[in-house]
């Protein structure tokens, strides 16, 4: 390992991912080992540990920088007018290559396996702590104006505690129904892992989506007085499924889920699902598995599970045009290829 000013580091170990603007470290580097004759060493660069029992008094979530304080502080150029200081910075940039090659050519022979991580983040707590353990965490905060200043800014700006991009450098792999394969691309991949024989362990939820309440009462009932999300999810620029269900679910799961009750809580959604300018296409169920509630769809027809049984719904309405009906004010209905008349009146 060497230590080296900005001005010698070798500049072939600098790698610029999209974006990135810097030629290399500006005051310090340290580096084992040049793209010509890389190190064997499997061991880190640079090591960094802290063992303390610092007490915080009674405030238990104060964070601590403990390991690594990155701090980058852009500053405007004092000017007013158009010169402005413009760029993007970032604190803590972590670049993982794999630096392989095809030796086989059109039958292709390579040299590498295995992974890249740019960032990891290992957390563990040995015994209970009375708090959350997370390998990444992240804070972002808006910028500091008042309504006045807010509605008059000429500038555009989006909050993100976290952004994922993708940078896909080979042919689409199409449509997919499930993880894996040649080219699966996945902007966020949450994987229950677990070594095997070591048990099934369930996650309590995917992704969860949780408030503050303003008045510190953890248990409010009144959907007003929490700061939530205007909308959980945005789905757009979808081209198969905005959602899309695998084949592994147990046999009491639902796919979409909504409270049994709403009773206590001061406010009720107005509706489960808004359709807008759309339809529900209930598909071709094809199970023998019926619940009291249950509609569905089968060749062509539509069924509901009440708790006297199942039935066929009203399948086709159509009103006869024919004088011959206009005159004696019936409407036929065609129910399960029958049809029947209805007779129709101009009073209630």
């Amino acid at each position: 390992m060497a230590l080296f000013s900005g001005s010698d580091l070798p500049t072939e170990n600098n790698i610029k991912p999209t974006l990135m603007s810097a030629d290399g470290p500006a005051r310090l580097g340290l580096v084992d080992g040049t793209r010509p004759m890389p190190s064997s060493d499997k061991n880190p660069v640079l090591f960094v540990q802290k063992h303390t029992n610092n007490d915080n008094g009674t405030d238990a979530m104060a964070h601590n920088p403990g390991g690594i304080l990155a701090e980058v502080i852009s500053h405007g150029t004092g000017v007013a007018g158009p010169v402005d200081t413009d760029a993007t910075w970032i604190a803590i940039l972590g670049n993982a290559v794999l630096e392989g090659a095809n030796l086989g050519g059109s039958t292709p022979d390579y040299d590498l396996r295995g992974n890249a991580v740019g960032v990891a983040g290992l957390a563990r707590s040995e015994k209970p702590s009375d708090g959350i353990v997370t390998g990444l965490w992240g804070y972002a905060s808006s910028p500091a104006v008042d309504a006045a200043e807010f509605a008059a800014s000429p500038y555009l700006w989006t909050i993100c505690a976290l952004e994922l991009n993708l940078d896909i450098r080979h042919p689409d792999a199409g449509f997919k129904t499930f993880v894996g394969g040649k080219g699966t691309s996945v902007g966020a991949l949450l994987h229950n892992y677990r070594e095997p024989s070591l048990g099934v362990m369930d996650w309590s939820f995917g992704v969860a989506f949780n408030g503050s309440p303003n008045d510190g009462n953890w248990t409010s009932p009144d959907s007003g007085n929490w700061s939530g999300f205007r909308v959980g999810v945005l789905l757009d620029k979808i081209k198969n499924a905005g959602i899309l269900f695998g084949k592994y679910i147990a046999a009491a799961a639902y796919g979409i889920a909504f409270p049994d009750s709403f009773a206590g809580m001061t406010t009720r959604p107005k509706a489960g699902i808004f359709m807008g300018d759309t339809q529900i296409n209930l598909g071709n169920y094809q199970g023998t598995t019926f619940n009291v509630g249950d509609l569905w769809a089968k060749d062509g027809a539509m069924f509901y599970k009440s708790n006297k049984g199942s039935g066929q719904v009203l399948t086709g309405l159509s009103v006869a045009s024919s004088l011959s009906y206009a005159a004696n004010r019936k409407i036929k209905v065609n129910i399960g290829g029958t049809d029947y008349y209805l007779l129709a009146s101009t009073t209630p």
